[in-house]
Order: C-alpha cells, then sequence, then structure tokens
C-alpha cells in the first residue's frame, strides 16, 4: 500500500515524470482489477440464472395460416352492360369541302360472358386468381356524314368479341366478403367500315379490321352467398391501341356547278374503347 511517508520518499528520491508514470501504473492496475470482479459477479449471476437448452424461446418470424381448402375452381355467368366508344379522326381534305375532323361513335347494350376463374386463397385473407371471360358483343354505331346531297358517307363501327384474362387480387373484409382488382389483357375483334354511297347504291368502301391486344382495368365486390356460390359485381374499363389506315378513293362532288370527280389520299385513325359493368354468378367446385 502507497502510505503517506512512502509517497513522502519516492517524491523525494525520483523524478516527478518517472513518479507519474508510475502512480499511472498503479492506477489501471487498480482499475482493471475493479472490473475483473465486476465481470466475474456478473458472469456467476447468469450461470446461477441460466435457462436449459429445451426452455430457450427462439425466435420466429410472423407466420400465416393458410386454409386446408385454399384453391377453388369456378364458372360463371355474367350480365354486362356495355358502352362502347370509338374515337375517329378523318382526314378527307383531297376531297375539297368534305372534311369530317373528329368524330365520337358510342353505343351502349347488355350482353352475356361466361368466364372460368382459378384463384387460392392465402395468409386466410388475400386471394390471388386468374378470371378468363368471352364477351360476345356484336355491338355496332353507324352514323352518315352530314351531306344533303345524292352522294354521302355512312361510318360504321362494330365490336364483334373481345376475350379478357384478368389477375383478380383480392382481400377478404369478412370470412364472405371480398373486395378485389382485375387488371390483365384483353383481346378484341372490331372493325370500322365508311361507305360511299351515291342515290342509294354503294359506290366504295374503306373498311378497317383489327384484332387489337389491348389492357382491361376494375375493381369489384364478390360475396359468398352459399356453399360453393357466390355472387359479385365488377366495373372493367378496356384501353385499345390507336390504328390509322390510308387508302385511295374517287368522290363526285356535287356542289355547285358540280358534279366534279375528286380523288386523292384519305385515311382515318381509331381509338377504340369500351367500359362494362357485370352482375356475375359464379359456382366453384
Amino acid at each position: 500500500m502507497l502510505t503517506e511517508s512512502r509517497f513522502n520518499s519516492i517524491k523525494r528520491i525520483e523524478p516527478v515524470s518517472l513518479f507519474c508514470a508510475k502512480l499511472k501504473c498503479i492506477g489501471t492496475m487498480t482499475l482493471r482489477k475493479i472490473l475483473y470482479c465486476w465481470f466475474s459477479l456478473l458472469f456467476n449471476l447468469c450461470l446461477a440464472h441460466a435457462a436449459t437448452w429445451d426452455n430457450l424461446q427462439s425466435f420466429k418470424w410472423p407466420t400465416c395460416v393458410i386454409p386446408q381448402n385454399d384453391w377453388r375452381v369456378g364458372i360463371g355467368i355474367g350480365v354486362e352492360y356495355l358502352n362502347l366508344e370509338a374515337k375517329v379522326k378523318d382526314d378527307f381534305s383531297p376531297f375539297g369541302a368534305v372534311q369530317f375532323g373528329d368524330r365520337d361513335q358510342t353505343q351502349k347494350q347488355f350482353q352475356v360472358a361466361p368466364s372460368l376463374e382459378i384463384g387460392k386463397t392465402s395468409c386466410n385473407d388475400y386471394y390471388t386468381g386468374i378470371v378468363a371471360s368471352w364477351h360476345y358483343s356484336r355491338a355496332k354505331k353507324e352514323s352518315r356524314a352530314p351531306l344533303k346531297n345524292t352522294t354521302y358517307f355512312t361510318h360504321q363501327f362494330k365490336m364483334s368479341h373481345y376475350f379478357n384474362i384478368l389477375a383478380k387480387l383480392g382481400y377478404k373484409v369478412t370470412p364472405k366478403a371480398m373486395v378485389y382488382l382485375l387488371a390483365g389483357p384483353s383481346i378484341a375483334k372490331w372493325s370500322h367500315t365508311t361507305n360511299q354511297i351515291k342515290v342509294q347504291k354503294l359506290v366504295s368502301t374503306f373498311k378497317t379490321s383489327q384484332t387489337s391486344i389491348g389492357l382491361g382495368l376494375g375493381v369489384g365486390v364478390e360475396q359468398v352467398i352459399c356453399n360453393g356460390l357466390a355472387l359479385s359485381i365488377n366495373y372493367t374499363h378496356h384501353f385499345y391501341k390507336k390504328v390509322k389506315k390510308r387508302t385511295y378513293m374517287e368522290f363526285v362532288d356535287n356542289l355547285g356547278d358540280g358534279p366534279f370527280v375528286r380523288s386523292g389520299v384519305i385515311s382515318k385513325k381509331i381509338t377504340p374503347s369500351s367500359d362494362a359493368v357485370a352482375l356475375r354468378l359464379t359456382y366453384f367446385f
């Protein structure tokens, strides 16, 4: 132990710098002894209260309970209210005064659509599925160009049918009710025909037939009404790519001192789209 007499003797004999170094070394050794005693005590306490391996609780990631029968396959039939639209932009400038410009052609009707659905429920509340449906429309809209002469034009837009393959992503708000989103490709067969008629007789035709691959987006609600039978209502909008076509045509102009025969290359751009509200009944096996 460093007593006062020994401290005074060391101070008188040794230089101040050496004395400070030894004093620092003594303090460091004392601190090490204190820490060693503290950690030894803590280690012994942990050993005294340690649990066996069987009682240790390992970390577990959150898991979900998947129902026994999580897959389902169903066939359905739907009644739809279809709103068909075609945005048409004509360029008939070679015919002089006959310039039609932009025009919208719309048609509304009811139709029936069968469907096939395959899906899976995960984590009790989340649903992922595929819905394939075929829609036989035969919807058409015909209009006449604003000409009061013996020669005029008629324009007809027609949707023959379309086929949807939509992903269905749902969330069960109750065990028997679900809200969902729809998204996927839509394949449509349609046509647009421009006829030139003179004195009630067909003179020439400018027809565009197309099979377009577009995009369908929608939302819906489903309710299970009894074992294996579900009733749903959804809204879907279909986007299709714009199509531009050109052709050579002659036109007999009867205005003024006519008739005059005009000719040239004319063009038209057609952008089809549709909206459908469907009430569907599906039976799941």
